[in-house]
């Protein structure tokens, strides 16, 4: 979750994440594909 929008319009707004925030948004994204996975909406 980004609180002030996409995460592509944040990270065109930063040009680059660190890496300490690039691991959490990595992690949730991973987390959300695997929740979104066993809802049987992705494969």
């Amino acid at each position: 979750y980004v609180s002030d929008g996409e995460l592509f319009t944040y990270l065109n707004k930063r040009q680059h994440f660190s890496e300490q925030d690039a691991k959490i948004y990595i992690t949730d994204l991973t987390f959300s594909l695997g929740e979104v996975h066993k809802l049987g909406i992705i494969y």
